[in-house]
């Protein structure tokens, strides 16, 4: 079907002006540390919150004044694959994927995390599931590497279908790094380019958006 360059011209009209919100998904928001960042620094910015809390304990620190620019999904990120986040966009903001500014995600470190002993760590030096440990660590273990799995594929399949969208996903240094889901982002040719930056929370952190917390509220 041939398209003019009026027709052409009127629907990037149209685009523009029905995008001029800035949409960020914040994936397993936690402590809305992304979302207290975006809505102090942007008025036209719109958060979608998706965290398996209850909506009243997940909101509770955000300002009044704020709330009208925050969407919460309360879910589990198991099942948050690429045809959910899209139904999402259109329930809560109108919008297709194409319309996102950022999207990020924060994969629980429990069971990545270096801060175990070595007679507590959940996985071995190769960042693997340990099979010495009891069985209900065992299937914590595996739970987060479906979760994370699930949110990094469903990430990578919209980086692909919006490259002009902003890509995050972060986890204290540890055996996240290590897990072939990530290797395999950092090795792909699949059409969106991935980088592994390293950056100390301490020397991120503003006052301002940090208060008395020991981790950094900036992307």
């Amino acid at each position: 079907q041939a398209v003019s360059k009026a027709q052409i011209h009127t629907g990037k009209t149209l685009r523009r002006l029905r995008s001029n919100k800035r949409i960020i998904i914040d994936i397993m928001c936690g402590r809305r540390s992304l979302a207290k960042y975006y809505l102090s620094q942007d008025s036209n910015a719109v958060i979608i919150c998706i965290d398996r809390r209850d909506k009243e304990d997940a909101l509770a620190d955000i300002p009044r004044h704020y709330l009208s620019r925050v969407r919460y999904v309360q879910m589990d990120a198991i099942h948050l694959d690429y045809e959910c986040l899209k139904r999402i966009l259109r329930q809560q903001c109108h919008a297709n994927i194409d319309e996102v500014y950022h999207m990020h995600a924060s994969p629980d470190c429990t069971t990545y995390s270096l801060a175990h002993s070595a007679r507590t760590a959940y996985r071995d030096e190769h960042g693997v599931i340990r099979t010495d440990i009891p069985r209900w660590k065992q299937e914590l273990a595996r739970r987060h590497d479906k979760v994370m799995s699930t949110i990094v594929w469903t990430i990578r399949t919209a980086a692909v279908a919006n490259k002009y969208m902003v890509c995050t996903i972060e986890n204290p240094v540890g055996k996240w790094a290590m897990q072939p889901v990530v290797k395999d982002c950092l090795q792909s040719t699949s059409g969106s380019t991935w980088r592994l930056l390293r950056t100390d929370y301490c020397s991120a952190a503003v006052r301002r958006f940090d208060a008395h917390l020991p981790w950094t509220k900036k992307p």
